[in-house]
């Protein structure tokens, strides 16, 4: 397996990545063979996130979780009338332990390791709390938008649409305190202020993928999180119209509906 240089460091990784998210629709005994041959021919790069179900979980069962740190990603993307905009130097990584209140010789390293490299980062104290407010946000403004075709700049003026993101906001909060993450009105209160920054045009990436007639994300974000309801016996029915919403949106775009006289 071909390696390239991690940035300024002298790690090498793997040019080619393994993509976990398939990951979530096999049996534990199943991947764990999987993970540990594509790491045997060399691939020292696996790609997971929270919305991947268990991804992590059955990575954790293959190599180990003391080897793994939980992690997320900040980006900021603009759209413009000639494309997108990407500024990396407002973007940046949270990682770390479960509990970051006491860094870990792993986070600490890993930290160094960022320094080296130039890559902007934060250690939140409470890791878990961190990935699930990014899970809150995802599902309450990049779904509503996609579902009723709107951009971002809908909840400076449409009490309606930001109805609608407060439940599905809720929704997800009230799945979180079910798995021991809990929410105050005051974070959910702050970002009504930070969804107003965002550039009035942009578009999150759901209804982008609907807009381009590509395959969308709705399985990892509502999908997700139905599953999640059915084990902590907790009602989320905006999120169930989000799931069945865009999935006919996609079966739309595949021309599912061109019927006949």
């Amino acid at each position: 397996m071909e390696k390239i240089r991690l940035g300024k460091t002298e790690i090498m990784a793997s040019k080619i990545g393994f993509g976990c998210l398939p990951l979530q629709r096999r049996p534990m005994d199943e991947v764990t063979k999987l993970l540990r041959k594509a790491y045997d021919s060399g691939t020292n790069y696996f790609d997971t996130a929270r919305m991947y179900s268990d991804s992590e979980e059955k990575i954790g069962a293959a190599f180990g979780m003391e080897h793994m740190l939980y992690a997320l990603m900040r980006v900021s993307v603009g759209v413009r009338p000639e494309g997108y905009l990407y500024d990396p130097r407002k973007g940046h990584v949270e990682f770390g332990e479960k509990d970051n209140q006491t860094l870990s010789p792993r986070v600490q390293a890993v930290a160094r390791l960022f320094d080296r490299a130039g890559i902007p980062y934060k250690i939140p104290e409470d890791m878990l709390h961190a990935l699930w407010f990014k899970y809150l946000c995802n599902i309450g403004e990049n779904l509503t938008c996609a579902l009723l075709g709107i951009p971002f700049g809908a909840f400076r003026t449409s009490e309606d649409a930001n109805f609608i993101r407060h439940a599905a906001m809720r929704e997800v909060a009230s799945v979180a305190a079910a798995y021991g993450v809990h929410f105050t009105e005051e974070e959910l209160a702050r970002q009504d202020v930070v969804v107003t920054r965002i550039p009035a045009l942009n578009k999150p990436s759901t209804l982008q993928d609907i807009e381009n007639k590509r395959p969308t994300e709705i399985a990892m974000f509502s999908g997700t999180l139905i599953k999640l309801r059915e084990k902590a016996g907790v009602s989320t029915p905006f999120n169930q119209m989000f799931y069945h919403g865009i999935r006919v949106l996609e079966q739309k775009n595949n021309g599912d509906f061109q019927f006949g006289e």
